[in-house]
């Protein structure tokens, strides 16, 4: 789950915080679009209100990636908020297990993108919607089974600086869905945040960014969910 940010206020790339062309970003975008567009086609759900950002109030996103640890990740769980038609995020912040058969150790709540906790048996029922969700999509086009659950994306130094930085510049964070082939070289349901509301869909095309001003970084850990 890619950042995209002004040139000029975006880290120096180190590790794992490399430039993505922004051209790339526009193309999985445009592959999102392209694969509901495909969905309506085949006379499935009208899920095109999809096309539209979910906002993130930006003070709690920036004061939850903070008090985050360095090598812990921010987990976008995706869900279906009041029901299977609505697709939204549950976030949280988890530390990855390496080499046990344990779930990942969630740090802390659940969130919605307001910042309001959302609580165990309120997760797991907006869990299952989008599990529906997902499910019926698929009878109509079969690659929405390979969407995952969620995207991680590990905190670094870098990642810190940036949403510090990209929070200081809005009150809101713009989130919007892609769809990448970072995991198993499958395209499947991704994200990415930006301080501006850049990627709305514009006639059945992804909107064109000014590659002048801004760029996009870090893909992240792409696996997911992290328990």
């Amino acid at each position: 789950m890619p950042f995209i940010i002004k040139k000029t206020e975006a880290p120096e790339e180190s590790g794992t915080w490399t430039h993505i062309p922004m051209e790339e970003v526009i193309k999985l975008r445009q592959k999102f679009i392209d694969r509901h567009k495909e969905l309506l086609d085949a006379k499935g759900p009208d899920y095109s209100h999809d096309f539209d950002p979910i906002i993130i109030d930006s003070r709690f996103f920036n004061d939850l990636v903070q008090a985050a640890s360095i090598g812990h990740h921010l987990v976008a769980h995706y869900i279906g908020i009041p029901d299977h038609k609505t697709l939204s995020l549950a976030l949280c912040i988890k530390e990855k297990r390496i080499l046990t058969n344990q779930d990942d150790t969630r740090i802390g709540l659940f969130f919605d993108v307001n910042g309001a906790y959302i609580n165990g048996d309120d997760f797991t029922k907006y869990h299952i919607n989008y599990l529906v969700r997902r499910a019926l999509c698929a009878v109509f086009v079969p690659e929405f089974e390979n969407d995952r659950e969620g995207r991680a994306h590990e905190i670094t130094r870098e990642m810190r600086e940036a949403v510090d930085k990209m929070c200081h510049n809005s009150t809101k964070i713009y989130v919007y869905f892609i769809l990448d082939d970072k995991i198993g070289g499958k395209y499947t349901l991704s994200i990415v945040f930006s301080d501006t509301e850049i990627l709305s869909q514009t006639k059945d095309i992804a909107k064109k960014i000014d590659i002048k001003i801004y760029d996009a970084y870090d893909h992240g850990a792409a696996c997911c969910p992290i328990g």
